[in-house]
């Protein structure tokens, strides 16, 4: 986080520093009690990575290990403060020896009392606080502590009565009215129970609630009606928007540094995004939905509904993220229902928008939001799209293909080669999609009034309209985003590793299972990576891949599977999986030039084509069938990190960790979301009525790990640890000079520095036995190179410049592929450390995934640096 009163950076230190900017806050694990509605305040957890299942998140700002001063160490939250073999570190009475304490009669001792000297002190402000510092200060205590309403109102009559006036509220009522709850744009929503069908908003109901659905005559009192809740998304963007600070970084959609004219680098690049012909204030997102449990067992489902910015740079669309609705209930939601006001909000902000007015501005801008795309896992996206599931005989989303029913199960697949029971088929198309949605409703009217709908008949896979339909500028088919997470990392690489470990044939016949996982352990142990990987391999065995986590398949797919492999199973069944590695690469890049699209989409055909003939066609599952359209949403959408799942599977887990009782859970989570968003928004605020001290107390209050400072260099550069001044060697004049920096004789070393969201560590610097090595990096001219020293000088001495850079030694590679169709893996060269190159920040293009296996070192450049681990 950049401080706003100076050039230092703060940021989260955790077990592996994968916190987002500093500003997450992480639940504590003291027990809490609840208000007779279920309510009480609790932190937002965010844990170091996420995964699909959305158990944790990473931070793109840091991914190192910090140290901070032993004077900073903050108290251990684990340790129990009635401890008394825990001596009291933090207060020592200096009228009181060590003697006379230990002189001290125990039988004689008194019990706990105040009447120590010093509490005998007036208290005396040197600076008076206003009730609204006072006010968040206690509800960033609140938030932190998971304290409830009880104990939060409490505290305040316990100040009113010590001011000796009324400064504060006594009551929740007074608590909501004075934040404005009512005028916060929470709408409450009835849904039948039984048919699951929208009712109406409960503020227009009266004292019944009647599903309007023919034949099923369902009838409630609106008291005791379920609902679920939307929030307003035009009061969150324009509160965001007229956040200090915000409207800059939306400029950089038209300030982005374009490496090639031809590539898909961004969503900007998109076909989709092109076609939503947005004005210069005008901004596009990216809807999300998916059902998750408050524990494994637990009887509620959460349905929250996201929408994520694409115009705020990449590191910063993961902080920003906004509730549209939530649900919850003990059964999953009627997806028509649930999206229908949300759908109308979205409608409205597109033709209409937010007026906003920027800080310290006296015009008003008007900015129209647009979804760009939609990105669900398989399950959701068959609600949302109102189609029948995997199991049906038109189970793609995408294209018409006809499932194949094989085996006594009479399994439905989906095989890529030519089959007779598979007649011709082809993409789907928005107005087709439309048409049989509209087809299938016609179909579901009753014969004669009064008679129940007769069940659908799907057209197609479509069981009937959804209200993606009704959305401005949204094509149900290119909107339709493919989902990485799901469909890439935790379908196909599990589902290919699963078949070579149990039935691939072994170089050594006579090797077993057990030993083959356990090769492929010792393998994982040996491999270093960079801290933007935080589940480091091998530290979940591959013998218990069932608790892989999405982002463990990512990684064994794209980086371990090949090289672990290699001299362990038949070159035949390892094709398989340098192909779909190849692939996942490809279409994971922050780069993708046309010809990858091409070279994608042919490795994951040639990879369906030989799954298909080694394991036959009761292996060819619909998740791997949807493989083929990944480079078409490429095009239509953008690079797949812009709108993977991965980055709504965190928050899922953030809304999880706002429930500590399944009574009132659904306001619980709304209300905690609002009051610790209105907090987080505060401490970036210009606001004058807001003092510096008392942000930095909040800024304090809301972390629960430890703080560390950098050096900000530039925007996106920072430079950490000790500085060193030393004299340049001659042979970094000489590389010096050749880059057109003459007569530098002294510069400044540092330790790390932070290049946009990742660290880089010289070799000298990284520790011999830790898991992690961010010694190497990827440049733009595609080489790879180690890092001997971070420096920073002056330049010219006429009109000194400050410079910062890397002196590093090139690698060269085998000039052969190490391994065939896994091209992006290269296998290194002894590096001449005589050749020295000196690069800038804006030269380092990734970072590199270091594998010394098999008497070799296999490198792989991490395919882009935005994606979340």
């Amino acid at each position: 986080m950049i401080n706003p009163e100076g050039n230092s950076f703060e940021a989260d230190t955790g077990e592996d520093g994968n916190d987002f900017d500093g500003s997450s806050i992480e639940a504590d694990t003291a027990e809490d009690r609840n208000d007779l509605d279920g309510s009480s305040f609790e932190a937002a957890s965010a844990e170091n990575s996420s995964d699909g299942d959305g158990s944790s998140m990473c931070d793109f700002e840091m991914h190192y290990l910090r140290e901070e001063p032993e004077g900073n160490q903050r108290e251990d939250p684990n340790a129990d403060p009635d401890d008394p073999d825990e001596p009291d570190e933090e207060y020592h009475d200096e009228n009181t020896t060590s003697e006379e304490e230990s002189d001290s009669d125990l039988e004689n001792d008194d019990n706990f009392n105040f009447d120590h000297a010093t509490l005998n002190q007036p208290v005396v402000m040197t600076r008076v606080p206003t009730v609204r510092e006072m006010l968040m200060l206690d509800l960033a205590l609140s938030v932190r502590h998971k304290q409830t309403y009880e104990c939060l109102i409490d505290t305040y009559e316990a100040k009113n009565v010590a001011f000796g006036k009324k400064y504060f509220p006594t009551s929740k009522k007074e608590l909501w009215r004075i934040l404005g709850r009512n005028s916060s744009g929470i709408v409450e929503h009835v849904y039948c129970t039984r048919c699951g069908g929208y009712i109406a908003e409960k503020r227009k109901l009266g004292n019944l609630a009647v599903c309007p659905n023919a034949g099923c005559n369902f009838q409630t009192e609106t008291s005791k009606a379920k609902y679920f809740i939307t929030l307003s998304l035009k009061k969150q963007l324009q509160h965001f928007l007229e956040t200090p600070g915000i409207p800059d970084l939306l400029k950089y959609r038209d300030n982005r540094t374009k490496r090639s004219a031809t590539a898909i680098e961004d969503v900007y690049d998109s076909e989709g995004y092109k076609n939503l012909n947005l004005g210069p204030f005008d901004l596009s997102g990216v809807l999300n939905t998916d059902g998750c449990k408050i524990r494994k067992g637990a009887k509620l489902d959460i349905y929250p509904v996201f929408v994520r910015l694409n115009e705020l740079p990449p590191e910063l669309r993961q902080k920003y993220i906004f509730l549209s609705a939530l649900y919850v209930d003990t059964k999953e939601p009627k997806m028509t229902s649930l999206l229908y006001p949300v759908v109308n909000q979205l409608n409205s902000l597109s033709e209409t928008g937010v007026l906003w007015r920027p800080a310290r501005e006296q015009n008003q801008i008007q900015s129209k939001f647009k979804v760009h795309c939609c990105c669900v896992d398989g399950k959701a996206r068959y609600q949302v799209l109102n189609m029948s599931s995997h199991q049906a005989t038109y189970g793609c989303t995408y294209c018409t293909i006809k499932g194949v029913s094989v085996g006594d199960n009479h399994t439905m697949r989906w095989p890529i080669r030519e089959h007779p029971e598979i007649p011709a088929y082809e993409d789907r198309t928005h107005q087709g999609m439309v048409q049989a949605m509209i087809d299938v409703h016609r179909n579901l009217q009753p014969e004669e009034q009064g008679l129940p709908l007769p069940r659908p008949v799907p057209i197609l896979g479509h069981k009937g309209p959804t209200p993606l339909m009704l959305l401005h500028d949204f094509d149900l088919r290119r909107s339709n985003a493919c989902d990485d997470l799901h469909i890439l990392y935790e379908c196909a690489a599990k589902h290919a590793t699963d078949l070579v470990l149990k039935e691939a044939p072994r170089v050594q016949e006579a090797m077993g299972l057990e030993v083959l996982c356990d090769l492929i352990d010792g393998r994982l142990q040996l491999i270093k990576t960079p801290t933007n990987i935080s589940r480091k391999p091998g530290t979940c065995s591959i013998k218990n891949r069932k608790q892989f986590k999405g982002s463990e398949w990512r990684n064994w797919i794209i980086y371990f599977a090949v090289p672990c492999l290699q001299g362990l199973v038949v070159q035949e069944h390892i094709t398989p999986l340098e192909l779909l590695s190849r692939g996942a690469f490809l279409v994971s890049q922050d780069i993708i030039e046309p010809q990858h699209i091409q070279e994608a989409k042919e490795c994951f055909h040639a990879y369906l084509e030989l799954n298909e003939e080694l394991y036959g066609i009761e292996r060819t599952k619909l998740n791997l069938h949807a493989l083929i359209h990944f480079s078409r949403c490429i095009v239509d959408n953008g690079n797949l990190w812009c709108y993977s799942t991965f980055n709504f599977e965190s928050w899922n887990h953030k809304i999880i960790q706002k429930v500590t009782s399944p009574q009132g859970a659904l306001l619980q989570i709304v209300v905690r979301h609002l009051i610790l968003t209105s907090l987080e928004l505060a401490l970036h605020s210009e606001d004058d009525n807001i003092s510096r001290p008392v942000k930095e107390q909040l800024l304090r209050i809301l972390k629960k790990r430890r703080l560390a400072r950098a050096v900000q260099f530039s925007s996106k550069v920072y430079l950490l640890g000790k500085v060193t001044y030393r004299s340049t060697t001659e042979a970094e004049r000489q590389v010096l000079e050749r880059e057109n920096f003459h007569n530098i004789q002294r510069v400044q070393e540092y330790k790390k520095i932070i290049i946009g969201s990742t660290v880089y560590v010289p070799v000298k610097n990284v520790t011999p036995l830790t898991k992690s090595d961010n010694s190497m990096v990827y440049t733009y001219k595609d080489t790879f190179c180690s890092v001997q020293s971070v420096v920073r000088f002056q330049y010219p001495v006429d009109e000194p410049t400050d410079v910062c850079g890397l002196f590093v030694s090139e690698h060269s590679v085998t000039p052969q592929c190490p391994f065939k169709d896994a091209k992006h893996i290269s296998c290194l060269l002894e590096p001449d450390h005589d050749l020295c190159y000196f690069i800038l920040p804006e030269d380092v293009r990734s970072i590199v995934v270091q594998m010394p296996l098999n008497g070799e070192i296999y490198v792989v450049p991490l395919p882009n640096l935005f994606e979340i681990d």
